[in-house]
């Protein structure tokens, strides 16, 4: 979650790139991603012992708990959010210069899926002190992109701060 949020704060977004800070999201996306698939990685080898009926099952009592409805359909969102990530960090690598001129409403497509997942995890599933430190972080990432938007008191539209 700490670094979805560092990403997704220096993230240049709609701001002009700045090299050192597109640099320093990239890095920090990439390694959201990679400490999803090992946080998978180790669900599946201690709590679901490589098996993805049990981790359905899971999934599904862990959703009863918190909505009533016993599915389990939702650890297909995790494995599509597994893949999103991935591909969209490989995209930022490999084509830097397209991964930064696509589509705004695009950006916000994936950018959006992976926070709603993440903060589904992180703060509505989840239960104790992580769940407050996660709140906590989305709390502060909302007023982070709030005041480094365009055109905001903290972020001039040349990208420089105010």
């Amino acid at each position: 979650m700490a670094c979805l949020a560092t990403a997704i704060g220096v993230r240049p977004g709609s701001v002009p790139a700045q090299k050192g800070r597109e640099r320093a999201a990239r890095m920090m996306w990439t390694l959201g991603c990679v400490l999803l698939w090992i946080h998978v990685g180790c669900a599946f080898q201690f709590q679901h012992h490589w098996s993805h009926a049990v981790a359905y099952v899971h999934t599904a009592e862990k959703t009863a708990e918190m909505t009533g409805f016993n599915w389990g359909g939702g650890v297909y969102f995790n494995y599509l959010v597994m893949v999103v990530w991935a591909g969209d960090a490989l995209w930022w690598w490999v084509a830097p210069d397209s991964h930064r001129k696509r589509p705004a409403v695009s950006d916000r497509l994936i950018v959006g899926f992976i926070l709603f997942i993440a903060f589904n995890a992180a703060v509505v599933f989840a239960s104790g002190w992580p769940r407050w430190i996660a709140l906590a972080t989305c709390i502060t990432l909302l007023i982070v992109r709030w005041k480094l938007k365009p055109g905001s008191e903290g972020i001039t539209a040349s990208g420089d701060a105010a």
